[in-house]
């Protein structure tokens, strides 16, 4: 799981401990992985700044 401005995205256990980069729009998180960028929707309106790392 990682979290972006107060927001919870799961990635399941098979990324624990990965480092991932997250790209912040007004309405999407942008999520590159391996395997190919995954969106999801935002459900908060957050502003994410360089600041907000948190690993799972």
């Amino acid at each position: 799981m990682i979290v972006v401005a107060r927001q919870s995205v799961s990635l399941r256990r098979l990324r624990a401990g990965q480092v991932v980069t997250v790209h912040v729009s007004h309405s999407t998180l942008t999520i590159d992985l391996d395997e190919g960028p995954r969106t999801v929707q935002r459900t908060t309106d957050l502003p994410a700044s360089g600041e907000d790392r948190t690993v799972f």
